[in-house]
């Protein structure tokens, strides 16, 4: 099953598109800024999602579970990403995360990438040295890679 959003939404609430597990393609429109709490947790067979450069934030959970992304596109636009925005996606192994200035990642055990699974995170080349040294990335200093978006 494939979603288009229309225009009109601005925002996707906590938990809309919980465990969806037919949903494999999803088209968020540049109207929407804010991707909510568990949006799209347990949607297993999701394998392809554009986060457009409207949105500012990626809330907790968000992605939980989308055990058939592969890859995520992070756009520009973000300045925060959520507590285990991501954890539960075993196929995800790349990120490519466009912010020059290092999105706020929760510490510890929330951060938003599960690391036995991801094996790149490709940053902006001209900010790689500020994602190695941004105490909050730091677990993934030795996965990120400088990139020409």
């Amino acid at each position: 099953a494939q979603i288009n959003i229309p225009e009109s939404v601005t925002s996707i609430s906590d938990y809309i598109f919980a465990n969806c597990s037919s949903l494999t393609q999803i088209t968020i429109p540049q109207s929407v800024t804010n991707i909510g709490d568990y949006a799209f947790v347990g949607c297993s067979s999701l394998t392809q999602i554009n986060i457009p450069a409207s949105v500012t934030s990626i809330e907790n959970y968000t992605f939980i579970g989308c055990s058939s992304l592969t890859q995520i596109t992070i756009p520009e636009s973000v300045n925060r990403i959520g507590i285990q925005a991501f954890f539960e996606c075993s196929s995800l192994t790349t990120v490519f995360c466009k912010p020059t200035i290092p999105p706020s990642l929760s510490n510890g055990y929330h951060v938003p990438f599960e690391s036995e699974y991801v094996r790149w995170i490709y940053v902006p080349a001209e900010s790689l040295n500020d994602y190695k040294t941004d105490y909050r990335w730091s677990d993934y200093s030795d996965i990120i890679r400088g990139y020409n978006f």
